[in-house]
């Protein structure tokens, strides 16, 4: 994969679980649209990565897994 960007791009990484890839589509466009009106980021400098992470496998403080 061939990414070409400037020299301002901006990465971005969240957590969702048990989304479609249709949902997951309809959040990177939101993102890219957002982004662009709001900040004038340019579409193409948006990059974002979701990862799937079971809620088991998340800590909100204290040491405790919330969900577990």
């Amino acid at each position: 994969m061939a990414f070409e960007e400037s020299q301002d791009a901006k990465g971005g990484r969240g957590g969702l679980t048990g989304r479609t890839v249709e949902l997951k589509q309809k959040i990177y466009t939101a993102l890219a649209d957002g982004l662009e009106k709001a900040l004038g980021i340019p579409r193409a400098d948006v990059m974002v990565n979701l990862v799937e992470v079971v809620k088991e496998n998340c800590s909100f403080g204290e040491g405790v897994a919330q969900y577990a």
